[in-house]
């Protein structure tokens, strides 16, 4: 799903604007960062546990496209989600 930091605001009753103020005060990080981060975690879980392919796992974790995940997936961690997953085959 495409989430919005002003649907999430909202949802939790709270203005965009002080939503992020809230979510930059008590995380250093903005609404954006934050929702990557999460979905690289994500991803890194699926890839541990599942045979799922990389697009499949890409949509799971909210990214429109395989080849944007993987740029996503490689600069949060430093390797491919391809590499990635056969670390865990060794």
């Amino acid at each position: 799903e495409n989430l919005k930091r002003e649907e999430v605001a909202r949802h939790v009753g709270l203005s965009s604007s002080h939503f992020a103020h809230l979510l930059s005060t008590f995380t250093g990080k903005s609404f954006r960062k934050i929702l990557t981060e999460l979905r690289v975690e994500k991803a890194a879980r699926l890839l541990n546990q599942s045979n799922c392919s990389l697009t499949e796992i890409a949509f799971d974790c909210g990214f429109s496209d395989q080849s944007h995940f993987s740029r996503v997936f490689s600069k949060a961690t430093r390797q491919s989600p391809g590499d990635y997953r056969k670390r865990r085959d060794r």
